[in-house]
């Protein structure tokens, strides 16, 4: 794992957006394994998991696929905003 894809799945939106922008599908949310941009026999794409299966809903464009899975939340935001509860 690269530091830009580090800083996207830390939340980094910048990250993400350079991630996106190169065509890179960041590591999975819930297993950190490699995903993969499919595209299926409609001329859409989608993003998936290789190891647990996850993945987003079909998209015209392969930048619209990336994008989806690409945007994380910050991570510190979720555990701050856990504690405040």
């Amino acid at each position: 794992m690269d530091k830009i894809e580090f800083l996207a799945l830390s939340g980094d939106f910048e990250a993400q957006k350079i991630c996106t922008k190169n065509g890179y599908a960041i590591a999975c949310p819930i297993c950190y394994k490699k995903a993969n941009l499919i595209s299926s026999i409609r001329g859409q794409y989608y993003i998936c998991c290789k190891s647990c299966g996850l993945s987003t809903k079909t998209y015209n464009s392969k930048y619209e696929a990336l994008r989806k899975w690409n945007t994380r939340c910050k991570l510190l935001k979720i555990i701050k905003d856990k504690k405040e509860k």
